[in-house]
């Protein structure tokens, strides 16, 4: 088994201060003051991860709350035999480990870096504290579980009623977000940060099925796909595979 990080002691207090970090307007932590950012920046702590790098591991106990400051982690849950399943990604502004932080148990999931990424780690007396001080804080985190339940019941929904393909489509929408351009001439290329096996399982299919349906896409023109590249050439042909499949 790896060693992770909050087993590590790699922690370290200095990093991007709080108020000039772009990914806070993107996290609940947007809903603080000043002297509230002042006390967060000086009691959190930072570290970087490399590509592969374990977070946390599944069932190893709660040490606090961590909010990917850079860059994006995957959750993936493993079973007896130790086979993973990548459940979702989490990026840049997202927090992590906070059902764990308020049912007080243990991680459902391990987190693991795709990339470069940065994490900021914040103690749960420090986060309470926040949560007493600031009601604002608590209802951001609460909106934010309703936004990811909902989210669960959506995949659940696109994985019994809607075919790969427009599932794939809607997958790579999602993606363009955080890891695509777009260049003058309105061509999108996303760096898919998974690789096909994890692509299927967050479409709840086969990496076999999923080779069947970019061949496809490949010869309707809609996309091209050089290993984890993909390069759409008219971004309303993806939202035409949505409207085609009533997704």
């Amino acid at each position: 088994m790896r060693q992770t990080l909050t087993n590590t002691g790699r922690w370290r207090s200095n990093g991007l201060h709080c108020h000039s970090c772009a990914a806070r307007c993107d996290s609940v932590w947007s809903q603080l003051d000043e002297p509230e950012l002042d006390r967060l920046d000086q009691h959190k702590s930072v570290q970087r991860l490399d590509p592969g790098e374990v977070l946390y591991g599944q069932g190893d106990p709660c040490k606090g709350l961590f909010v990917v400051q850079s860059g994006s982690l995957a959750l993936r849950k493993f079973d007896d035999s130790g086979r993973s399943v990548l459940l979702r990604l989490v990026v840049a502004g997202q927090a992590v480990g906070y059902r764990c932080f308020f049912d007080g148990g243990r991680y459902r999931a391990q987190a693991e870096a795709l990339e470069a990424t940065r994490v900021c780690f914040l103690k749960p007396t420090l986060v309470t504290k926040m949560f007493e001080q600031n009601p604002d804080v608590v209802r951001g985190m609460m909106q934010r579980l309703a936004r990811e339940l909902g989210d669960a019941e959506d995949r659940f929904l696109m994985a019994t009623r809607r075919s790969v393909r427009c599932r794939l489509a809607h997958a790579l929408l999602r993606l363009k977000d955080h890891h695509g351009e777009v260049d003058d001439e309105g061509v999108l290329t996303v760096q898919l940060p998974i690789s096909r096996q994890d692509l299927a399982d967050l479409l709840g299919t086969r990496p076999e099925t999923i080779a069947r349906t970019t061949r496809a896409l490949e010869k309707d023109g809609v996309a091209s796909f050089h290993g984890r590249r993909v390069v759409i050439p008219d971004l309303d042909l993806l939202f035409d595979e949505l409207e085609l499949d009533g997704c």
